[in-house]
């Protein structure tokens, strides 16, 4: 039987524009899309990032582009604020659905060992569940995957990825299979810019307000924080070329703001050139 090339639907949720977690799942798809020269591109298809779950960016697209493909792998970026709308879209998923492949990565999903197979347990509808930065665990999970034309009967074969758990049937069994921990990205720069590729195209113009990364990492460890906790360690960067190329694109796409997605914005001298970059398209632009 001749293999079939998956759809890939990453669904950024949220009540409404504010709260879509569309840049994390940018992130994902654009690496996952170079990764390895581009040899996942010939057993996927790489969906546009999909908004919804708030009007006017409903569901009915995304219903719609999962009810034609078979069968899907679908991903989702959960946070405090959205994570009980990603629960329930993918129950509504696995049912419409059941040969799916639903992935949660985010800061929502528990972590810590025991909590996120209780996590698995209460919600079976969920494959797999991915700790920390999901790019590279996300690659290497649909390089795994490629080549079945029902890749959810082969997730037994996960457990050489690290940073995850997910649910493995064994029969009428079910097995939580928790993964070595990952390592983080020493160098963020591997990562291609979602903006910059193309990633939020056609919904992305007059954003009320844009998502910027200029580096990831907390080298701090406060206890009303879990950051620190879940880094603590050495803070890394894109470069301010980069960083600056982006604002360019988030002002010309008519943003009305920019939230800034570091932990520490202002820590970094590299952190004074992106502030006047920011004045600077706003002088130009009009925007953020």
């Amino acid at each position: 039987m001749p293999v079939k090339k998956i759809s890939v639907f990453s669904l950024a949720l949220g009540k409404d524009n504010h709260q879509l977690p569309y840049l994390s799942l940018g992130m994902v798809s654009a690496y996952v899309k170079v990764y390895d020269d581009g040899a996942l591109n010939e057993f996927y298809n790489f969906e546009p990032i999909i908004p919804g779950g708030h009007e006017p960016g409903s569901l009915d697209d995304a219903k719609r582009a999962l009810a034609e493909a078979t069968p899907p792998i679908v991903l989702l970026s959960s946070y405090v604020w959205n994570h009980g709308l990603n629960i329930r879209t993918a129950k509504v998923i696995r049912q419409q659905k059941p040969r799916a492949v639903i992935v949660i990565g985010g800061p929502h999903v528990p972590k810590y060992e025991g909590e996120t197979e209780e996590f698995l347990r209460e919600n079976p509808f969920i494959d797999i569940a991915v700790l920390g930065e999901g790019e590279a665990t996300m690659a290497e999970i649909l390089t795994v995957l490629a080549g079945h034309n029902w890749p959810r009967d082969a997730l037994g074969d996960l457990s050489g990825v690290p940073g995850i758990v997910y649910a493995a049937k064994r029969g009428d069994e079910t097995d939580y299979v928790r993964t070595e921990s990952r390592s983080r990205l020493k160098d963020i720069g591997v990562l291609p810019s979602p903006y910059l590729t193309g990633e939020f195209e056609p919904w992305f113009r007059e954003f009320p307000a844009a998502i910027l990364e200029t580096n990831r990492g907390c080298p701090y460890g406060c206890t009303y924080c879990d950051w620190g906790s879940a880094t603590l360690a050495k803070v890394t960067k894109f470069s301010a070329e980069r960083v600056i190329a982006e604002i360019e694109h988030i002002a010309q796409h008519d943003s009305d703001a920019i939230f800034i997605a570091d932990a520490n914005f202002g820590m970094l001298e590299q952190d004074i050139e992106v502030a006047h970059a920011l004045v600077a398209a706003h002088k130009k632009y009009g925007y953020p």
